[in-house]
């Protein structure tokens, strides 16, 4: 009973009033309270006429309560005033404090207000904050065991009751070099009238980076489970270890479901055919660009002659772009700026007498080049269109028929004499009106 007691009187401190806190010169405290009447763990408060049972935290909670705040205006105006104005100040501190740290740690602003309201409503008790750790390893390990699962379980149910599309794609982590294996799943959401997005898993690929390791993963998550039969869709890269006609992991999952419709990526095969196209464009209009650029930026005295030129000229002021072939779109901006000042440019390169401009003044005077890049700038406006089209985050699929459509007519209009366009385009209808005939389809291509 001892032992009991002992243990009790440890879990339950007890707090007694001690009559030092109201003597002169021991903080606010004399300002509101006094001892009580009740017994030694209480305390009276002299504003609200309440007494107080004596906690780790009551000294800082009370005074900052409404009813104390309000009691107190009523009893002393000023003094409210006063104690209104520190609080505001401390608040104000406390924000600046959890503004810096968005800052100093790249979060959104729309942080700030939910973190604030999460602290809030969860640290109640300061104690257990102060002594709570969350370090890299810890945070991997609470989201991987205790919030993934329940994530994932929830996205399984509602996979359960709808039809939906996976993408899936294979990445490298750049220090470790491991092996990773993404899932997101696709659907249509009635309520917001929008596609959403969710990851579903990502795996550590510990095994070969075959297609039969892959398309164990994507059983193991998806097509062994409930929610299996109801994927009506795959999207994948053109790599083929996904769309090989054998042993890729479309051919197994076809083979298996061959109601399921793939998806291979637009973005990949418009790349491609961009990259052989790029490659019919005669070298010297690259070559024309870099000289050009070349010529200003190596010389500061050359751009301050150019910047002359078009001031004498009253035209705007505009610097040759520089192009880049990181940048697939940048090409058309080079072209356009040439054209802009193309007359500009002949006279002053006519002026400028060496070794260097020689070949330059040999591009600029040629009208067949001129010509060449007037068709690209109209050509590679619509080609990049396409390419924006894919840059966007939102899913704008609806649309791509019509911009790979009006690129199609641009490139007829464009190359094809009047004769040979008709001949296309007839051709083109005769096709779709045969499609159900292949021997006819095949003998009009």
């Amino acid at each position: 009973s001892d032992l009991s007691s002992k243990v009790s009187e440890t879990k339950h401190r007890q707090f007694s009033f001690d009559s030092k806190w109201i003597t002169k010169g021991s903080g606010d405290f004399k300002d509101w309270m006094s001892k009580s009447d009740k017994g030694p763990e209480y305390c009276y408060c002299n504003i609200c006429d309440l007494d107080l049972k004596i906690n780790r935290i009551w000294d800082t909670v009370h005074p900052s309560t409404a009813t104390h705040m309000k009691n107190l205006n009523l009893k002393n105006p000023t003094t409210s005033k006063n104690v209104n104005n520190k609080s505001q100040e401390t608040i104000t501190d406390e924000e600046i404090k959890l503004a810096n740290f968005i800052v100093q740690n790249h979060l959104s602003f729309a942080t700030g207000e939910r973190m604030l309201k999460f602290i809030k409503e969860n640290c109640h008790d300061y104690d257990i904050i102060k002594k709570a750790s969350l370090s890299d390893d810890k945070l991997s390990k609470l989201i991987r065991d205790c919030i993934k699962p329940l994530l994932v379980d929830n996205l399984n149910k509602k996979l359960e009751n709808i039809l939906f599309s996976i993408s899936f794609d294979e990445t490298t982590h750049k220090q470790s070099k491991k092996k990773y294996f993404g899932i997101v799943a696709q659907f249509y959401d009635e309520k917001t009238c929008n596609l959403q997005s969710y990851q579903h898993a990502f795996k550590e690929n510990s095994d070969k980076t075959d297609s039969e390791a892959m398309y164990k993963i994507l059983c193991n998550e998806i097509f062994d489970n409930k929610i299996g039969q109801n994927v009506i869709g795959l999207s994948m890269d053109n790599a083929s270890v996904n769309k090989g006609k054998k042993k890729s992991i479309s051919a197994s999952i076809l083979q298996k479901y061959p109601y399921i419709w793939c998806n291979f990526c637009l973005c990949h095969s418009c790349n491609l055919i961009s990259k052989f196209a790029s490659k019919a464009i005669p070298s010297f209009v690259e070559r024309l660009i870099h000289l050009i650029y070349k010529y200003f930026s190596k010389s500061p005295n050359r751009s301050a002659r150019w910047r002359a030129l078009q001031k004498d000229l009253a035209v705007k002021e505009l610097a040759i772009k520089k192009n880049i072939d990181i940048r697939w779109l940048n090409q058309e901006d080079c072209i356009s700026r040439l054209l802009e000042r193309w007359n500009e440019l002949i006279e002053f390169f006519s002026a400028e007498v060496n070794n260097k401009t020689h070949e330059i003044l040999n591009f600029l005077k040629a009208g067949e080049v001129k010509v060449y890049l007037q068709f690209l700038k109209v050509f590679l406006r619509e080609v990049n269109n396409v390419n924006t089209l894919f840059q966007k985050r939102e899913a704008l699929v609806s649309n791509i028929v019509e911009v790979t459509t009006d690129l199609f007519n641009v490139t007829v209009n464009s190359i094809l004499l009047h004769d040979h366009r008709l001949m296309s385009v007839n051709n083109k209808l005769k096709l779709f009106e045969n499609a159900k005939d292949p021997e006819i389809g095949r003998a009009h291509v």
